[in-house]
């Protein structure tokens, strides 16, 4: 109760919850005087409907990861509103924070939450709502469940190897099933019913060698099929799952190849997780997939993402063979977060108003890619400087960054105003193998080279293009070049 009330600061709404909590217990048996009270004005304090249909929809063993209950809750539809894939798990995580801030779910470790069974008794029996979940112990071998209310049916981790034919028969309103784990060999054919299935888990069925026709389950939205070893055959009807938005394919190396080159079927999919074994993906195919938001195991020999919408400018320093992510206007949506393939080789900002002033602030992915070499931004109006380290951590691991940088292009930047925060101290060998720098438009720009840069950091620097920055006034710069290597500068 205490977590209930505690941003409550108005008397009259302490008095009015007072009264409630005594009014509340009047009629009630003892133990339901004690605590049923006290649950109830937890409940009551929820003002989001879709959280008290939270209750209904936790199982009722013990913990559960905080990732398995989102993916409940976005089965069920609690987060249909959402299109973001990311940002539904960010609603999903902040959803159960707030039902841990009011005592209704307890934090089992940084992974897991769990329900007290008691609490969640009382929760069914508020919401006035039947469970609608089923789980492994509640299953007799042999029988033939007659539930056609049920949604959620969990069975992972059961060592049974096979069920009926007809052991789905009456669950029309399926919506979630989970034979995760399981040492199943064949799906029963009724599972080709069950036309209102959204999540299909079958993770680590490794003796799983037959799936019976998807083409009915027009609305799944989630099908994990990693770790599938024994899996020869492409279910009949997978392609028609055009409302499909997660596809887990790893650890199934067959399973993957044989779908590998009708990827682009999938025109809806957010997330999307291949077999690394499989080298025959196509990133034209990857391409072409223009929801996606993640994607994993997946190593092209080339691509080119864009992310965002409106026009870019083609600069003729690309070639047709590089991994190359363009960011342009609409990637800058706030509260988006960007984690940029490990693989890429060439990143361009066009347009994008990133909400961070360094550039290494705004991707903090950036300090992880080992194997980028040109960086294009244009027409950026936050981006003052490329780095300004906020400790000696960001400062080694920015100076990895940078240390691997060939080519360096920034134009049409109306607030840039140096390469490195002024009075940093940089360690040496940043921008060691720096040999293209192009500097463009940027009004504010003071000072090209400060004294840290010059020192063992542009050793190896061989074309300097600057031009329209007039706060720099009439550019004087010697360089003494030695076997094409400018070793000194004078500004």
């Amino acid at each position: 109760m205490a977590g209930s009330m505690r941003a409550v600061n108005n008397i009259q709404e302490w008095r009015n919850t007072l009264e409630e909590l005594q009014n509340s217990t009047e009629g009630q048996a003892v133990i339901e005087t004690d605590i049923f009270p006290v649950l109830k004005l937890s409940y009551d304090c929820l003002k989001d409907p879709k959280l008290r249909q939270c209750f209904a929809l936790y199982p009722k063993y013990g913990e559960i990861t905080r990732d398995e209950l989102i993916v409940l809750f976005r089965s069920e539809g609690l987060l249909d509103t959402i299109q973001n894939w990311q940002k539904q798990f960010d609603k999903g995580h902040s959803m159960l924070n707030k039902l841990e801030n009011v005592c209704l779910l307890e934090r089992y470790d940084s992974k897991c939450v769990k329900m007290h069974n008691f609490i969640r008794d009382m929760a069914i029996r508020i919401t006035n709502v039947m469970p609608r979940f089923m789980i492994a112990a509640e299953i007799q071998p042999g029988t033939l469940p007659m539930c056609p209310c049920l949604t959620t049916l969990l069975l992972q981790e059961n060592p049974f190897t096979k069920l009926p034919d007809s052991f789905f028969l009456h669950m029309k309103s399926m919506k979630v099933l989970n034979l995760s784990r399981t040492s199943i060999k064949k799906l029963p054919n009724s599972i080709s019913e069950l036309e209102n299935l959204r999540t299909l888990l079958l993770e680590f069925c490794r003796r799983l060698h037959f799936v019976p026709s998807l083409k009915k389950l027009t609305k799944l939205r989630e099908l994990d099929f990693s770790f599938c070893w024994a899996m020869k055959d492409v279910p009949h009807g997978i392609e028609q799952l055009f409302d499909l938005r997660f596809l887990d394919l790893e650890g199934s190396k067959d399973l993957c190849q044989l779908l590998s080159s009708s990827l682009s079927a999938f025109s809806h999919i957010q997330c999307l997780i291949l077999d690394p074994d499989v080298q025959s993906i196509s990133g034209d195919d990857i391409i072409q997939l223009g929801y996606l938001e993640r994607l994993e195991g997946c190593r092209l020999d080339y691509y080119e993402f864009v992310i965002g919408e409106g026009e870019y400018k083609r600069v003729d320093y690309c070639t047709s063979e590089e991994r190359i992510v363009i960011l342009c206007s609409g990637s800058d949506r706030k509260g988006d977060v960007f984690v940029l393939p490990e693989n890429i080789q060439n990143l361009q900002i066009h347009n994008s108003e990133l909400d961070a002033k360094s550039l290494i602030d705004a991707l903090p992915s950036l300090t992880c890619l080992t194997e980028l070499r040109k960086i294009l931004i244009r027409r950026c109006r936050v981006i003052q400087v490329t780095w300004s380290p906020k400790s000696y951590s960001d400062d080694a691991a920015s100076v990895v960054l940078l240390q691997h940088i060939n080519e360096l292009f920034l134009t049409d930047l109306q607030d840039f105003t140096s390469l490195v925060k002024e009075g940093v101290a940089l360690q040496r060998g940043a921008f060691s193998n720096l040999k293209i720098l192009v500097i463009k438009y940027c009004p504010k720009i003071k000072k090209l080279f400060t004294p840290n840069l010059l020192h063992g950091n542009l050793d190896n620097l061989q074309e300097l293009e600057v031009e329209g920055c007039e706060e720099l006034g009439l550019l004087k710069i010697m360089m003494i070049m030695s076997k094409k290597k400018v070793i000194g500068f004078l500004t």
